[in-house]
């Protein structure tokens, strides 16, 4: 009995030990696994089909994977908050937490653009996106990888990235790891200024309207882009963005752009859905001008035509 006690034992160690080892090349074959590089020019593998979850974690030199702690380029070792949460009791006014962009939206229909508007667009080559190079031998002027302030709402849009949302007395604050981006939504009935400066995110005020959130924004630079097609604007546009909480988990946002200079009509943005993430993190991710250059340098050249 003790000899059969003590084979069993042994085959469940040995059947654990070979389970963790096929776990973590499951992982590994599915992220950023190039150990030597870093996560600028590392190599990306397709994702391959596991059991186990974890499956896209990115590993980065001098970063191993820690548990309950998000890794940048948008890979996470945590789950969403789970679908049972739906119904637990919630605020509808408090945003307050960590939420990532879902990575699907409804249809985009960018309104025709004015000459300022074509001439704007056509002096603007993105990085990344449909009109995108990675470029190191046609000169790019993506915002992001000259490590200029992405602005609002690019920093939103641009892709799935998490958002931290905190609520403290008279206003909303939204950060992003991504270029280490801030921005305030004012909610104790201050009126906007009449001639603001111009700056990278504008200026936000905000009211509720039942349980939704609406907040109109003027003063975004110009040299701030909209999208990663480089839509463009000018310092005159402005804009109204809507928030309501679906349910505990989810977050639902509308924009609505107007800029007679840049647009013949309105542009209706395409809602965006938000999803709570509760155990994760915002790291601290600012643009570091000599790894965009590397990054540049380091970048395949792509041969294709820029849509006019």
């Amino acid at each position: 009995m003790r000899k059969l006690c003590i084979v069993i034992m042994c085959s469940l160690v040995a059947g654990v030990a070979v389970s963790v080892a096929f776990a973590q090349r499951m992982v590994q074959d599915s992220g950023w696994v190039d150990i030597g590089m870093t996560r600028e020019t590392a190599t990306f593998k397709r994702p391959v089909a596991s059991i186990y979850k974890g499956t896209g974690v990115t590993i980065y030199a001098g970063k191993p994977p820690k548990p309950w702690l998000q890794h940048d380029m948008s890979a996470y070792e945590l789950d969403p908050a789970p679908a049972s949460d739906r119904s637990k009791p919630y605020d509808r006014r408090v945003f307050s937490g960590v939420w990532e962009k879902l990575p699907v939206s409804g249809f985009e229909r960018i309104p025709p653009m004015t000459p300022l508007g074509y001439e704007m667009l056509n002096e603007r080559i993105p990085g990344s996106g449909p009109r995108g190079y990675l470029l190191n031998t046609v000169r790019q002027n993506d915002p992001q990888l000259m490590c200029d302030p992405i602005g609002w709402p690019y920093v939103l849009l641009r892709s799935a990235r998490p958002v931290e949302m905190i609520h403290i007395p008279g206003r909303l604050l939204q950060h992003w790891a991504w270029h280490e981006t801030w921005r305030t939504i004012w909610l104790d009935g201050r009126l906007l200024p009449s001639t603001p400066s111009p700056t990278w995110v504008g200026y936000s005020a905000g009211k509720w309207v039942g349980d939704t959130l609406i907040a109109d924004t003027i003063g975004v630079d110009h040299r701030a882009w909209i999208d990663d097609l480089g839509s463009p604007r000018s310092d005159n546009a402005e804009m109204q963005e809507r928030w309501r909480r679906i349910d505990h988990n989810t977050l639902q946002f509308n924009w609505t752009l107007k800029d007679p200079e840049i647009y013949t009509d309105t542009w209706e943005g395409a809602p965006s859905i938000f999803q709570l993430y509760p155990n994760l993190e915002v790291d601290h991710t600012p643009c570091v001008p000599s790894e965009e250059i590397s990054y540049i340098e380091n970048s395949p050249s792509v041969n294709i035509s820029i849509s006019k």
